[in-house]
């Protein structure tokens, strides 16, 4: 079935609120929208940090924001990766 237009759109206004000061604490590394972990039928705003276990409790995440539920991921650093452009060669 999906997310309802309706729920993504909310979801989308409320990340758009509070994404400034999710990305200020500690180990967040990205917010974003997504589906919720136990429901596919729900959106979620899914915050992405590098390390769960660094949060304390000061720095926890809410578990939702405005009646959006919000769902904490673990994805490690971010590095940016350079790739130099390569031209291709005929021999």
């Amino acid at each position: 079935m999906g997310v309802s237009e309706n729920k993504l759109a909310r979801a989308k206004e409320v990340q758009a609120k509070y994404e400034s000061q999710l990305l200020e604490k500690p180990n967040v590394v990205g917010v974003s929208i997504g589906q919720r972990d136990d429901n596919a039928d729900e959106a979620a705003i899914v915050v992405l940090v590098d390390d769960l276990a660094a949060q304390n409790s000061d720095d926890r995440i809410p578990s939702e924001l405005d009646g959006v539920p919000v769902t904490v991921r673990q994805i490690g650093k971010l590095e940016a990766v350079y790739q130099a452009k390569r031209e291709a060669s005929w021999v």
